[in-house]
């Protein structure tokens, strides 16, 4: 229902206008104004006030309707435009400086909108209150709060900063409208670009989301201090002067995350960005377009070319080339489009505008480094000199567990929770406070995200629960455009009935749900990440109470060297469980290791311990022992008794030196078969899947990447044990779980 407020009522057009808007269902006559009070004859009646501003706070319409006369209508804008008020205007006789003002008026100015926008940041806040307290209450609805978190991130980067309408316009117009280059005009079909496909001509039209990513991306921009500035005063290429004030129109964002489904219109879209960039972005810039392998490149590039060889068939302007696209020499323009791909030649001599990662989530890491990470750096290294860089990744889940964009996609997930630490009141205040919009300002704002993809405790494996038209509008926005909901009924159909690679495909292209590649999986790196908190072992005190029963893997320098802490205590008469670990790598490792990639991240993120040398050192194992005895009661640790006699001497003599114990009573070797693990893997099953779980989890990341490595093998008695699928797929932290379990089942037997 659309609420409608009629200026000029009691006029003979401002009363047809009256009659009209009562007569349609959609449509509510709220109010009405005129220059004197009178009565609006229709059903109960409307009374007709002569103050303006009154009735637009007293009804809040959402659009006014202005019938008046030509010497009041002007008066009447003023007011009402800087309210943020829709207004359609029937009045006549406007002067050319009257239109000049209402064009200057009616620009997307952050004065003009700051009654919406407190509405908005109000609104967009208290659904995240209420999602959220459904997902604690069970009763989960079917809104995105990675969405939501990414809209208030933009509202909050609206008020901070101010916003180039004119930016966004251009770009729209250039996607959608003419390109003006040189004083040739490329025109467009109307509502998009057509271009020739196997099955006819097609447009391409940008949807509502879509329209939302290019004014977060292209939008924000900031009043220049002339006087504070270092340096030449005169203006830079990306400095304008609006209403005798500098402006600095630079993109806020550097760097734009778009995580999408396929058949969501991706690719189009993140070409449009591309080609725009090359038409109309920085001089003499480069549209790099970078991906994991050729063949994905070239599907990239080709949707740029598709824009390319519509506007220019004859080739009078641009030179389009298998892999590359120029201005033909004597253009005033030099800018290109180049693809890459990981592993290929030529990186020198870049000098990129925008870097387009296309389908990086499917980019892994072989021999110590990531291929397309390494091509992304190297691209992204190029830019330096550029004002106003941008990094576009537009990319689907992938199967690398813990790969290069996985662990970046969750940093990104982890700032967009984190924005909330900015209250709304504060956000409020800095629309009206010029201090408050500076101490707002952050690095934070310099990146974009649109992540499409289902909330955490919607994630799963099973088919039959994705069955739901709210999923899949849920990770896809374009539904009804690029692909129709049957289309998520049929793939689900085919991943039950075909082979796991067909299933792992669904889950990954189609539901954005991050796979490990394995084919029978045990518990999922999301079943973990779901229990992780903030609390690690070292910040357990001795006076809570918890027991520790403990695992060991031993390595002498080529492997993890691991050590599992699995907590437990009573509250109000429930067993409560944590888990932590703590993982020891050599550290020549770190240089020859096939996953040196991720050890060296996790190493300075302080989750990977080091040990000088070739070889793990004993004494270091012995004291981190020590330090956990300071935390919690040592029951029982586990260990494989392979290779670890000179490990067990060690701590064996801290036991009985420190505690004056037999050490025979905590240390327990654990045979490796499947009949020893079968019935401690169950109840780490149940652990971990039940709900509510009574199992919390260190945020420690090895220990999802450990349990998304490890699938289940049997043997002919259907017994289960955990093993790795691949040979660099580490499952340790998994195996020394159930250890640990096992250790806390004999001690129980024993009682």
């Amino acid at each position: 229902m659309i609420r409608v407020l009629v200026n000029g009522a009691l006029g003979r057009m401002g009363s047809e206008v009256c009659k009209k808007v009562y007569s349609e269902a959609d449509l509510e006559l709220v109010g009405a104004v005129d220059i004197k009070e009178g009565l609006v004859a229709l059903g109960d009646g409307v009374k007709v006030t002569t103050d303006l501003l009154a009735a637009i706070n007293e009804t809040k319409p959402d659009v006014v309707v202005d019938f008046t006369r030509p010497d009041v209508v002007m008066g009447s804008l003023r007011k009402m435009l800087p309210l943020g008020v829709h207004v359609v205007v029937g009045t006549t006789g406007f002067s050319n400086d009257d239109l000049k003002e209402l064009k200057r008026l009616c620009k997307a100015d952050i004065q003009f909108a700051l009654p919406r926008l407190r509405s908005a940041l109000e609104a967009v806040d208290g659904r995240l209150y209420d999602y959220i307290s459904d997902a604690v209450r069970d009763d989960i609805d079917t809104a995105n709060v990675y969405e939501l978190l990414g809209v208030r991130k933009f509202l909050r980067m609206f008020v901070v900063y101010d916003y180039d309408a004119d930016a966004v316009r251009r770009r729209l117009r250039a996607i959608e409208g003419v390109w003006e280059q040189d004083g040739v005009r490329w025109r467009h079909v109307r509502g998009g670009v057509r271009f020739s496909t196997p099955t006819g001509e097609r447009h391409v039209r940008l949807m509502p989301y879509q329209v939302y990513c290019i004014a977060g991306i292209f939008g924000p921009m900031w009043e220049v201090d002339m006087d504070t500035r270092v340096g030449e005063r005169e203006l830079h290429a990306t400095e304008v002067v609006r209403d005798d004030r500098v402006w600095d129109c630079r993109r806020r964002v550097i760097e734009a995350h778009i995580f999408q489904t396929r058949k969501s219109g991706k690719t189009e879209f993140g070409a449009a960005i591309d080609f725009t960039d090359f038409v109309e972005g920085p001089a003499n810039g480069q549209v790099l377009i970078a991906a994991n392998s050729r063949e994905q490149a070239k599907i990239a590039f080709s949707a740029v070319k598709r824009f390319a060889l519509q506007l220019d068939n004859r080739g009078k302007y641009l030179r389009v080339t298998a892999e590359e696209i120029n201005f033909v020499p004597g253009q005033v323009r030099s800018n290109s489009v180049k693809a890459m791909s990981a592993g290929g030649k030529a990186k020198d001599g870049l000098f990129g505008s925008i870097i387009h990662a296309d389908e990086h989530g499917s980019a892994g890491y072989v021999k110590g480094h990531s291929d397309m990470q390494d091509l992304v750096e190297v691209c992204w290294g190029s830019t330096g000199p550029r004002r106003e860089p941008l990094l576009l990744h537009t990319t689907t889940a992938g199967n690398v567990t813990e790969g290069p964009y996985e662990i970046q996609l969750r940093g990104v997930e982890a700032k967009l929770v984190d924005e909330m630490r900015w209250p709304m009141l504060d956000i409020l205040a800095a629309l009206d406070d010029v201090e408050r919009r500076e101490a707002l300002r952050g690095e934070d704002d310099y990146w974009f995200a649109l992540l499409l993809r289902l909330d955490p405790w919607e994630i799963t494996d099973d088919l039959e629960k994705l069955n739901n038209e709210n999923l899949f509008r849920k990770v896809n926005r374009s539904i009804g455009v690029t692909v129709q909901p049957d289309y998520y009924v049929r793939r689900l159909r085919e991943a039950a009935d075909k082979s796991d690679d067909t299933r792992r495909e669904v889950l990954t292209k189609d539901f954005n749900i991050w796979q490990t590649g394995q084919t029978r999986p045990w518990l999922s790196a999301d079943d973990i990440r779901r229990l992780q908190t903030s609390v690690r072992i070292d910040d357990i005190r001795p006076e809570e109470g918890w027991v520790c029963y403990g695992a060991m893997d031993f390595s002498k320098g080529d492997d993890l060297n691991t050590q599992v802490y699995l907590l437990h205590r009573m509250e109000d008469g429930r067993s409560r469980w944590f888990l932590d670990c703590d993982c020891w790598v050599a550290e020549k490792q770190l240089h020859i290791n096939h996953n040196a990639y991720i050890y060296k991240l996790w190493h300075e993120q302080g989750w990977l311990r080091i040990s000088p040398g070739e070889t793990i050192d004993e004494g270091l194992i012995c004291k981190r022992w020590m330090e956990i005895a300071d935390h919690c009661t040592i029951v029982r640790i586990g260990y494989d008794n392979y290779d670890a006699k000179r490990f067990v001497n060690i701590i064996g003599s801290w036991l009985t030196s420190e505690f004056g114990v037999d050490p025979k009573g905590i240390l327990c070797p654990v045979a490796q078969t499947w009949g020893a693990f079968n019935g401690a893997v169950q109840e780490v099953t149940y652990m971990v899947k039940s709900e509510p779980s009574a199992l919390s989890v260190s945020p420690n990341p090895l220990i999802p990447w450990c349990f998304g490595n490890a699938v289940l093998t049997e043997d002919r008695m259907e017994n289960v044990k955990p093993v790795k699928a691949t040979e660099w797929g580490k499952v340790d932290i998994a195996q020394c779980v159930v250890m640990a379990t096992i250790m806390q089942d004999e001690v129980e037997a024993n009682i």
